[in-house]
């Protein structure tokens, strides 16, 4: 954690050389810790700083990382944090196989099923309304259902 604050510190003072070394020490030390959002954070962190510095080619292995870390762990937004920084790399995210919700469109299901109206929903994911109706249009599609009260006692994950 300490070598994450030095980072940050010296990413906001621009040092962008001093911040790339103390991520990487960083995401060295957090390897083998059982801390998944840690290690995601520290890899996202990593991979931007080294899109900031002109290195995309090898940023993107561990924002990829990142992605699938914080994915994994049901950490939604941690995963659209590195997908983020994983495109601005020049990278694309695996594409969720055919019939299976993407992240994005799981968030919006669970928050839709919680009772949520679409302009609640996209304020609370900083997305547009537009997207939100496109979003619970497709999970519709994809679990055959044509209205929101359907997503009730359906598991979503």
């Amino acid at each position: 954690m300490a070598a994450a604050g030095r980072a940050a510190l010296a990413a906001g003072e621009g040092d962008l050389q001093i911040a790339e070394a103390a991520l990487a020490e960083s995401v060295d030390l957090l390897r083998d810790v059982p801390m998944p959002l840690a290690q995601c954070r520290a890899l996202t962190a990593y991979g931007a700083v080294l899109t900031r510095r002109g290195e995309r080619d090898k940023a993107r292995p561990f924002l990829s990382d990142a992605l699938t870390r914080a994915l994994g762990c049901g950490a939604e937004w941690h995963g659209q944090q590195a997908l983020i920084e994983l495109r601005r790399a020049g990278g694309r995210a695996r594409r969720v196989p055919p019939g299976q919700l993407s992240p994005q469109e799981r968030a919006v299901a669970r928050l839709a099923r919680a009772g949520r109206t679409n302009q609640q929903i996209s304020r609370e994911l900083y997305l547009s309304v537009n997207t939100v109706e496109t979003h619970l249009a497709h999970v519709y599609r994809k679990l055959n259902i044509s209205r929101r009260g359907e997503l009730a006692g359906l598991e979503l994950e």
